[in-house]
């Protein structure tokens, strides 16, 4: 599993490809929190001291890139015939899952962490200071955030050969589980069972977290989504051993 790790965090950046997704999303990300006006999420505007437009606009931006890391990570294998030689290799097809897993959850978050420069930032030019607190709860949301889409679109990468095909269903999968349950809990048939169905969807428990209200059920949610998701991604393998 070990090898697999270090494999795809090597391939990743020994890629142009590689690091040119990391410094999109973060000069996407500056752009509109620092230097873009108008947009009502901009830091400087806000009037008040917090990087809450970071949690607001980073789901938009990870329902991207996420899926622009993991598209490579089972299609490409299986397009060029390799992972037939991982499966010959003395490890079961959850470790090599594992081992992708943890190298794409190292990746992003990695391409986090620039963002604490937000925070610094906004702690040193404030007078009172700022709700840290809060803010660890958000973090602990965002992180929690990517980890689920990680897993979503590695197993979206594990149901097609081509790269393209997969980072397309993952946009599509990580969306819907992310805006799709508060979409059907709007109908107007459904307003009965509103709220739960909203908390089926991820929006629900990242928006609790985003506001710094750190809930065992909340984590628990993501944490059982994201196991669901790695053992899809297992079931798919072994059915394709058969």
């Amino acid at each position: 599993m070990k090898a697999i790790f270090k494999k795809e965090i090597n391939r990743f950046f020994s890629s142009p490809s590689g690091t040119l997704i990391i410094v999109i999303f973060l000069l996407i990300n500056s752009s509109l929190l620092w230097w873009i006006s108008g947009t009502g999420q901009n830091i400087l505007e806000a009037g008040y001291a917090n990087i809450d437009p970071l949690f607001f606009i980073a789901p938009f931006l990870l329902l991207l890139f996420i899926p622009s890391i993991c598209m490579n990570s089972f299609s490409a294998e299986i397009e060029k015939g390799t992972i037939e030689t991982l499966k010959t290799k003395p490890i079961t097809n959850f470790q090599i899952i594992l081992g992708k897993y943890f190298a794409i959850i190292t990746i992003v978050s990695l391409s986090i962490l620039p963002t604490f420069t937000y925070l610094f930032s906004v702690y040193y030019l404030s007078e009172n200071g700022i709700d840290l607190g809060g803010i660890t709860g958000s973090y602990i949301g965002l992180f929690l955030l990517s980890f689920v889409f990680a897993s979503i679109s590695l197993f979206c990468s594990s149901l097609s050969r081509n790269p393209l095909s997969a980072l397309i269903i993952s946009i599509i999968m990580c969306s819907l589980f992310y805006f799709g349950f508060d979409i059907i809990s709007n109908i107007d048939n459904l307003e009965p069972f509103k709220i739960e169905i909203s908390k089926l969807g991820i929006a629900s428990h990242y928006k609790t977290l985003s506001k710094g209200l750190l809930g065992i059920t909340d984590v628990l949610y993501f944490l059982i989504i994201i196991m669901l998701f790695l053992q899809f991604t297992n079931l798919n393998l072994n059915k394709k051993n058969d």
